[in-house]
């Protein structure tokens, strides 16, 4: 959770507890912001909260100690444990290049000590977390080339790349979406600028170190959206269904428009029958600021 200041807390909506970690504006300072051309103050908060900010994730080390690592500004991560004054960088977003990979951080995931990043050409890099410390930039270990021909199709339009942790696997989910702001379409509505038509799911092959197709992963759901990327068994849901994609709005681009285009693109994905449902249509998902984030509370 982030407020207005950029203070950073780990908060359990469930027992109310809560964890401070350090502001995170001095990742990116607002006086190192001039190509942006802020109007003022809390213009840059605006964008610090809407855009510069892409993730946290968590990974408890031992029992009592947790690392939060923030994705921000695309190419930046870094890391902070509890009792830290301040944010350590493993990746600048200055460094255009990392490990001559020239391409963006999509997401983020930990397996055990390990943190994975994805990048927009399919490639994976990662870190183990025990070797984060005081010393600052950490060389990641190149795990997986990027795979173009699985990415072709999907750059000819909107789409969003996530990463998910199931267990010890990693899935890699594509998110097809559809400019429908076309007053010749049939189907035209000024309320809905863009939409979800379709997914790939991937299986990280550990061994042969490549991304395989899959079409069926397990008795789990997938969710993806904003700031979410989680994997959930179907035996702890009563509700929620097997091999589905359930996914929230996070066409961030447009949310700062109008708040009639933001919060609309909410359904679930069904893998096998290869359609989609809509969710939560009453309208009252649409938000400015924030539309709906997913969380899975730890009991």
């Amino acid at each position: 959770m982030v407020d207005r200041d950029l203070n950073v807390q780990l908060f359990n909506p469930i027992t109310k507890d809560c964890i401070c970690f350090p502001c995170v504006m001095p990742l990116c300072p607002y006086a190192d912001n001039e190509e942006h051309q802020f109007h003022d103050y809390e213009d840059y908060i605006g964008w610090f909260l809407s855009f510069c900010l892409q993730k946290f994730i968590v990974v408890t080390i031992s029992p009592g100690e947790l690392v939060i690592v923030v994705l921000y500004d695309w190419q930046g991560l870094a890391f902070a444990r509890h009792g830290d004054q301040s944010w350590t960088k493993v990746v600048s977003p200055n460094s255009a290049r990392i490990n001559n990979i020239d391409a963006s951080i999509v997401d983020v995931a930990s397996v055990n000590d390990n943190v994975f990043a994805l990048y927009d050409d399919g490639a994976i890099v990662y870190w183990n977390v025990k070797e984060f410390g005081g010393c600052g930039l950490v060389k990641p270990v190149n795990f997986c080339p990027s795979q173009p021909v699985i990415f072709d199709k999907l750059k000819r339009g909107l789409y969003k790349i996530y990463l998910v942790k199931s267990g010890t696997q990693l899935f890699m989910v594509l998110r097809y979406k559809e400019d429908v702001l076309n007053a010749e379409r049939t189907d035209f509505d000024y309320d809905l600028f863009y939409r979800t038509i379709d997914f790939q799911v991937y299986r990280l092959n550990f061994k042969d170190r490549k991304w395989e197709e899959i079409q069926d992963f397990g008795d789990v759901a997938l969710i993806v959206g904003n700031n979410s990327s989680m994997c959930v068994p179907i035996a702890s849901s009563k509700s929620m269904r097997r091999s589905c994609i359930y996914f929230t709005d996070d066409e961030y681009e447009m949310w700062g428009a109008s708040k009639e285009k933001s919060g609309h693109d909410i359904g679930v994905y069904d893998t096998e029958c290869k359609q989609i449902w809509k969710l939560y249509e009453c309208g009252n998902t649409r938000s400015l600021l924030c539309p709906p984030t997913c969380f899975i509370p730890q009991f």
